[in-house]
């Protein structure tokens, strides 16, 4: 009997303690492709991302209600990003070139991106993120970020009007966003495909605006030689009614001279006013 009641209690420990290891493993309730931030009531914020295949038991789990899993899709997120517009004062710079230029562009790109799991502790962390609906938003922003700066390069980096569809190749992509990596901080852009590209014609576009800027300052010369002759035309102006102010308070002084401006007696006048203190 005592046998028999050592095995009993011996099976009721395992089976108890079975029941507080299933409960208290969190990686068993997060699905393949997915991780979960781990968040409870008497610890906070779990500091690890809780990953499938990696083990991670909490005692946290053991307290009813006390914690919340909150799990987030890993697989790459792919969307369809069109970057349209003119590059700058296109139509300013267009009445310097050719009749028909044209400084539009329309590319669109195919962006492939994912996220580490650490990255979305992180962001939970910093309550950039809360759900998986706010992680999908999250790379909405970011690739919109990303296709300006990729399209930005192509535009740059390219002469002819038109781009054949291809697909940018990893290290070239690492380059462009290199600058800006702060931007995409634990996130890999792992394919950019072009599927659709109409760019301007940069060299004429820089050609154009070169002839307006030596147009502009051409212009700048002209004016400020016109406001020098007109400055200088109102400095003559201005003595020659000073002068006149002058004569009209002589003539209020000296009535005489009234008759010698009658007369035009040139010299007469000159002597007057050579006699005049």
């Amino acid at each position: 009997m005592k046998v028999k009641k050592v095995l009993w209690n011996i099976f009721i420990l395992a089976v108890f303690a079975c029941a507080v290891f299933y409960i208290g493993w969190v990686t068993f309730r997060v699905k393949p492709g997915y991780c979960a931030v781990m968040t409870s009531k008497t610890s906070g914020i779990y500091e690890k991302p809780v990953v499938p295949g990696v083990f991670a038991w909490r005692w946290e789990r053991l307290l009813p209600t006390n914690v919340n899993l909150e799990t987030f899709d890993l697989a790459p997120y792919k969307t369809n990003q069109t970057v349209a517009g003119e590059l700058p004062s296109s139509k300013v710079y267009k009445d310097f070139a050719a009749a028909d230029a044209d400084f539009s562009y329309n590319i669109k790109l195919n962006i492939s991106m994912s996220i580490t799991p650490e990255e979305i502790l992180a962001l939970y962390k910093a309550n950039k993120i809360r759900t998986n609906e706010d992680l999908q938003e999250y790379y909405g922003i970011k690739s919109k970020i990303a296709a300006g700066l990729l399209a930005d390069a192509i535009i740059k980096n390219n002469t002819g009007a038109v781009v054949q569809p291809a697909a940018l190749a990893e290290s070239r992509i690492l380059e462009i966003l290199m600058n800006n990596k702060n931007e995409f901080k634990g996130m890999a852009i792992s394919s950019v495909e072009i599927s659709d590209c109409k760019i301007p014609d940069i060299e004429l576009y820089n050609k154009a605006k070169s002839s307006y800027d030596s147009f502009q300052k051409v212009l700048q010369e002209k004016l400020e030689q016109q406001a020098e002759k007109n400055a200088e035309s109102y400095v003559e102006m201005d003595k020659t009614m000073k002068q006149f102010e002058k004569i009209g308070s002589l003539m209020k002084t000296y009535p005489n001279l009234q008759d010698m401006f009658k007369t035009g007696d040139a010299a007469a006048i000159i002597n007057a006013l050579k006699s005049v203190k």
